[in-house]
């Protein structure tokens, strides 16, 4: 026998509106059951100190940190051979340009 879609529906209300109460099953827990656990990484035991700091890593947001005076997105229109000429001189052409702008304004 299947269930109807509101009936399932219904079910989950049911069950988002209960309150969450701790039993026997589930008690809540303390300093002590922490201080008795063991650290792991990858399932091998580590020391605490080692464990914290994975956990602390773990938890840091990914990606690249914004940077103070970050940089502005333009989209510039620059002749073809003076973007030719930057991008030969390889890596970090766009820095380069960048680089000569500031120059060429006095900062």
């Amino acid at each position: 026998m299947t269930a109807s879609r509101n009936d399932i529906e219904a079910a989950w209300t049911r069950l988002d509106a209960a309150p969450a109460t701790p039993d026997d099953d589930s008690p809540e827990l303390t300093e002590a059951d922490f201080a008795r656990g063991t650290w792991r990484i990858g399932g091998t035991p580590v020391g605490e100190a080692e464990g914290r700091a994975a956990a602390a890593a773990a938890a840091r947001p990914r990606g690249r940190p914004p940077r103070s005076g970050g940089k502005q997105h333009l989209n510039l229109r620059v002749d073809h051979d003076v973007v030719a000429a930057y991008r030969a001189t390889g890596p970090g052409w766009q820095g380069r340009m960048n680089d000569a702008l500031r120059k060429a304004i006095g900062l």
